[in-house]
């Protein structure tokens, strides 16, 4: 019926003036939330504590919030007129316009880079980059949005402990990590020039009393002091580094020949003349003992670099104060020594080594009333090996300590042994010598009475020998040492007396039972009155 169709259409237009209504509002509120989100992004960005930088197509900023200002140190309109390019230094610009070269074709969606601009008042800021590719409504890529924080301080301290773990700490000079580095480049870079490398090794002289004298503060400030004269004396590109203690390493690169590298040792040594002041009151003079080895591009740099120490071992010992070469005999005697040390250690281990008694004779009587324990090796291929052929090499790699300790035990097991024996004579006692290293460990005390209860020997029967010039080197610690080693009832005896300090003064300070006499006395004694003199 025609009304019923009147108010079907009805319906419909009022559905259709609703619905119009309803998608009206919606609009307006979609607008609306659009227009709260933008507001909302707009703050975020110029309020963040984070850098935030966009750029366009031409790569130009387009926007920057005040984090980014504060990092770079321009003002948002200077910025607006350049491309991150434009503060980025030098080394960092290719990479990083490879980055976004890659965001802008789609190769990437984003990408972190780490780089430095170059602030407006010339300093160098480093920065983390977060970059991602900004899309247009038609899904192309139309700028790049980055993210840029400030990790300056972050990288200061990488490079600050980077730093301290390939320079010394007193002197600020390469350490032997870095030096090796540079060695091992430099004979490379020998190798293809067709150019020489030359390693000199410096010990300085009488380092070690200015320690022991006048302290540690004063042996730092005179390293400080050496250090920077060296430095002023050496060529340009030249690496002097700082190995510890006293020991100084120089790497000439690019040399013409062995003449270059002594005049080179030779401008070393001249630059230490002269005192050193360590303070207004104190100065002093010192002189080093150097060593000189060439390298070639195929060497090992450890190996060369201990020829050179060899060689400065070889100034040392041959009066200090002056400049030695490595050459092919002291390449043989250094293969021979390295020869001698493996086969040492491993006589250590199979049992080669046996303990000799040498008689003690008292004069009244003439008869024996103790033993000097002395060891010596005996080697399966080589024999007997005499003791200055391998004592002063354990007295070098430390092997004297386990050597000490096997020669202490035997002793006191061998004597006790004896004295069970020959119950009925008078006990015998027995001498062992104590080296450098031994005392310098501070467990010395309890290897001796663990040999004294291992052997059940009286503990007045041990006596052990120090020598003059190693009861000397450090007076106060020996004295701490020779107490606690008295407390244990054993006898302390000084070896060598009259060739060092000879000091009665100091004979007062330590707890000493005998005197072992330099025979250079003894032996004229009986021709020369004043020998005979300082004997009696």
């Amino acid at each position: 019926r025609p009304w019923r169709w009147a108010a079907i259409h009805g319906a419909f237009v009022l559905a259709a003036s609703v619905a119009n209504v309803i998608a009206w509002r919606l609009n307006e509120q979609t607008g609306r939330s659009l227009r709260q989100s933008e507001l909302r992004f707009q703050r975020v960005f110029e309020t963040s504590a984070i850098g935030m930088a966009n750029t366009g197509l031409d790569r130009r900023f387009n926007a920057v919030n005040a984090a980014f200002c504060a990092i770079t140190g321009y003002t948002e309109e200077e910025l607006l007129q350049l491309t991150p390019n434009d503060i980025t230094v030098e080394e960092d610009k290719a990479r990083s316009t490879d980055a976004v070269l890659r965001l802008l074709n789609g190769e990437v969606q984003s990408v972190d880079i780490e780089k430095s601009y170059v602030r407006k008042d010339g300093e160098i800021v480093h920065v983390y980059n977060s970059l991602s590719g900004v899309r247009g409504p038609d899904g192309q890529v139309v700028g790049v949005a980055g993210v840029v924080q400030d990790i300056t301080d972050r990288k200061r301290a990488e490079e600050a402990l980077a730093h301290q773990a390939f320079h010394d700490t007193v002197t600020e000079l390469p350490n032997r990590s870095l030096f090796l580095d540079r060695m091992a480049l430099a004979m490379a870079r020998g190798g293809r020039h067709h150019t020489m490398t030359a390693v000199l090794f410096l010990d300085v002289d009488r380092f070690k009393w200015v320690n022991d004298s006048l302290g540690h503060a004063a042996g730092d400030a005179l390293l400080r002091g050496l250090a920077r004269r060296l430095e002023h004396a050496l060529r340009a590109g030249d690496t002097l580094a700082r190995f510890g203690g006293d020991e100084f390493a120089v790497l000439c690169e690019d040399i013409s020949g062995i003449d270059e590298a002594i005049t080179v040792a030779q401008r070393l040594s001249a630059a230490l003349a002269g005192p050193f002041m360590l303070d207004e009151d104190r100065a002093v003079t010192v002189t080093a003992s150097i060593g000189i080895a060439l390298a070639e591009a195929t060497s090992d740099p450890q190996a060369v670099l201990r020829d050179a120490d060899a060689a400065m071992y070889r100034a040392k010992e041959r009066g200090r104060d002056r400049i030695e070469l490595f050459d092919d005999e002291m390449r043989a005697y250094a293969m021979t020594r390295l020869e001698t040390e493996a086969a040492l250690r491993t006589a250590i281990e199979d049992g080669q080594l046996r303990v000799h008694y040498q008689p003690i004779v008292g004069l009244h009587g003439e008869h024996v009333v103790g033993v000097e324990a002395l060891v010596r090796w005996q080697h399966p291929e080589r024999g007997l090996v005499p003791p200055l052929d391998f004592i002063p090499l354990a007295e070098d790699t430390g092997l004297i300590v386990p050597i000490g300790t096997y020669v202490l035990t035997e002793a006191c097991v061998t004597i006790a042994r004896w004295n069970a024996q020959h119950s009925s004579r008078p006990p015998l006692s027995v001498s062992v010598n104590l080296s450098a290293r031994q005392l310098g460990s501070p467990g010395l005390p309890q290897v001796v009475a663990d040999a004294l209860e291992e052997s059940g020997l009286s503990p007045e029967l041990l006596c052990l020998e120090i020598t003059e010039s190693v009861l000397m080197e450090d007076a106060d610690t020996s004295r701490q040492l020779l107490d606690a080693l008295r407390a244990l009832g054993v006898t302390i005896a000084v070896d060598d007396f009259g060739t060092g300090y000879s000091s009665l003064l100091y004979l007062r300070r330590f707890p000493v039972d005998v005197l072992k006499i330099d025979r250079s006395f003894v032996t004229g004694m009986t021709a020369d009155e004043s020998d005979r003199a300082i004997v009696r």
